[in-house]
């Protein structure tokens, strides 16, 4: 059975982020995070797997960007 929460260490590892910049990110409000009575971090596996995707975090290839420069042309930006 797969677990739904990961503590600190196995995000650190998860992520490949150092756990300095883990706590950077929860002290920013940058990444979801769970702090059972104010004490130890926890992070539910499925909100990490949102925080990778999201579009803020998507850097597009040299094509995709080509591809959106041609559309914009071809549509006269709409």
């Amino acid at each position: 059975m797969e677990k739904k929460f990961l503590t600190l260490t196995e995000t650190t590892k998860y992520l490949g982020l150092s756990c300095a910049t883990i706590y950077s990110y929860t002290h920013n409000k940058i990444i979801p995070f769970y702090k059972l009575r104010g004490r130890k971090l926890y992070f539910l596996k499925e909100e990490l797997d949102n925080f990778i995707i999201n579009e803020d975090n998507h850097v597009k290839s040299k094509t995709q960007l080509e591809n959106e420069v041609l559309n914009n042309i071809v549509l006269g930006g709409e």
